[in-house]
Parts: C-alpha cells; sequence; structure tokens
C-alpha cells in the first residue's frame, strides 16, 4: 500500500548570483519522497508568481494563494562572513490534511504554520513530525537579516508530535531545547552536516554518519533527510534503516543542485 503524505510550509525564492533558484523545507521533502510515496504538498507562495508553478514534480500541490512570496537572499560583510536577510514574508498557512494521510510533515520557513492547529488536524491514526528550523529563527524586521528565535512548544502540540528533526545551528542559542525535548517526545533528531545525525528515543542514541560526496549544494539536505527518515518510519522501517535511508537521500541532495527560475517577476 502506497505512502499517503502531507507536508506543508511556504516554497520560497532563494536569490544567489546566477539567479533566483525555489526553495523551502517543503519543496525539498516534497521532491526526496516522490518516488516513495503519494506526497501531497500543501504551501503558499504569490498568486502571479508564475514562476513557481511545476517545481514540486509528480506531488499534488494545494498552494494558498497571498501577496508575496518569501524571498531569502546571503549577504556577506568584509570579513565575508555570511548573513540570511529576508526581503519578503512568509505567507500564513491555514490547516489542510487529506482524512486519509498516513503521515503529516510540519515543514515552516519562516513562522508561517501555526503548530498547534496543524498538529490538531491531523488524523488520529497520522505520524506527525516538525523540521524546526523555521520556529527557531524570525525576522523583527523586512526587508531585514534572519535571527535566533527560542521556541517554547505548547504541551498540546508536544503530546501530538511523534518526532522532531533539527540541526546543531538550529539550537545554539537555545542549548536547553534538545534534552526538553528528549523529555518529551518519542523521537529527536539533530542534523550536524558532514558530520552527520544523532537520533535519540527510547532512551538511547544512534549516530548515523553522513555519506562523503562530492559537494555541489549542501541547500535542503536537513529537510531532506527528514522527509525520507520520517517517511520510512512511517512505512514501518527500523530506525536504523530509516537513519540510513535518510543519510543516502542527504548525499543525493548535496551532489545535485536546483535550476534557476525563469525570469519572470515575482509579485
Amino acid at each position: 500500500m502506497t505512502l499517503r503524505v502531507t507536508i506543508a510550509g511556504a516554497v520560497t525564492r532563494d536569490r544567489s548570483a546566477t539567479g533566483d533558484r525555489p526553495g523551502g523545507s517543503v519543496l525539498y521533502g516534497a521532491r526526496a519522497l516522490e518516488d516513495i510515496a503519494q506526497v501531497t504538498a500543501v504551501t503558499g507562495r504569490a498568486a502571479r508568481d508564475r514562476a513557481l508553478e511545476g517545481v514540486f514534480g509528480r506531488a499534488r500541490v494545494l498552494t494558498r494563494a497571498a501577496d508575496t512570496t518569501v524571498t531569502f537572499a546571503n549577504r556577506y560583510d568584509a570579513q565575508e562572513r555570511v548573513a540570511q536577510w529576508v526581503h519578503a514574508p512568509a505567507p500564513a498557512i491555514a490547516p489542510t490534511v487529506p482524512e486519509r494521510a498516513d503521515l503529516l510533515i510540519l515543514a515552516p520557513v519562516l513562522g508561517e504554520l501555526d503548530l498547534d492547529r496543524w498538529a490538531a488536524a491531523a488524523p488520529a491514526s497520522a505520524m506527525v513530525t516538525l523540521g524546526a528550523q523555521g520556529v527557531l529563527r524570525s525576522a523583527p524586521a523586512i526587508p531585514g537579516p534572519v535571527v535566533p528565535a527560542e521556541w517554547h512548544p505548547s504541551e498540546a502540540l508536544l503530546d501530538r508530535l511523534d518526532a522532531v528533526f533539527l540541526s546543531t545551528e538550529d539550537v545554539r542559542h537555545q542549548p536547553s531545547l534538545v534534552p526538553h525535548l528528549r523529555g518529551q517526545l518519542p523521537l529527536v533528531v539533530v542534523t550536524a552536516g558532514a558530520e552527520g545525525a544523532t537520533a535519540f528515543a527510547a532512551g538511547r542514541s544512534l549516530h548515523v554518519p553522513a555519506r562523503r560526496v562530492p559537494a555541489v549544494d549542501p541547500t535542503g539536505a536537513g529537510d531532506t533527510f527528514h522527509a525520507v527518515c520520517a517517511a520510512r518510519l512511517a512505512g514501518g522501517w527500523s530506525l536504523e534503516d530509516a537513519l540510513g535511508a535518510a543519510a543516502r537521500a542527504a548525499a543525493r541532495c548535496v551532489g545535485e543542485r536546483i535550476a534557476p527560475l525563469s525570469r519572470a517577476r515575482a509579485s
């Protein structure tokens, strides 16, 4: 039986010297799952941003029209240190979860999902996972820099979540978060780029090394890891096997780069 996955979050425009590229956790997660699940992507973007049509491949896409498409860019100072800027805000996306979903992946980029409402909307039998990057950062002014933000999840949300995926970079400013989540959730996975990932479950930890491949672009590797690991777990795989599949998928992601968008104007 085909696994039915719903993944939610804003699709983005990521500005670079070679042109805007499509991005967002929802996009990388949906693309990673298109060969192993029936995917419904619930996303938001500017209604007139036609260049983003078709970027989700074979996934069914439910788009919430908005005034803007969230747009990110990297800025560098004189010492070549990078800072991420946001030029357009992420549109709020109301909960929409098919009744027969087996897995709900919450993949916000900048606080566009009301996590409590989304988790409550999931079918009782569905697994629910969260990629926490999008709630561990904020943009106090737009346009302006993206800055770290603390996250204090509600008890209701923690009761409904099956797993949280986050990175060592995400929690650098809130070191108490991972121990807190480990005491509340069945599974917490912390990714560390080239150092691999560590899963905490049932009182034990399990490390999976990153696969060594020529790196083209690391963007989306953590999102890919989350989506594939969650889908394999929802499909009945063991944690060890799910982590291994996720590591292989993340390595493929690192070795690729999404093509730039057409020159169609974003609205």
